[in-house]
């Protein structure tokens, strides 16, 4: 999963773009999150981010690339 956060990040922020990884550590669990800089996304687009094959379109004014798989095989 957070292979795939981080592809995501890198495909959907522009060029130059900051991506901070940051990792915390509890009693019984760590929390990893991943914030970028890219366009975002949209509440309806959030509630569909693991939906096969959904892809929201990219606002950066190029191509992304891939399949729409990457987040479902990873949840």
């Amino acid at each position: 999963l957070l292979r795939n956060l981080l592809d995501n990040s890198v495909k959907y922020s522009p060029d130059g773009g900051l991506i901070v990884v940051r990792g915390e550590v509890l009693e019984r669990e760590v929390i990893v999150s991943v914030a970028d800089q890219g366009v975002g996304l949209t509440p309806e687009h959030v509630n569909r981010l693991f939906e096969k094959f959904f892809r929201a379109k990219s606002l950066l004014g190029r191509h992304v690339v891939g399949s729409g798989l990457g987040l479902p095989i990873s949840r």
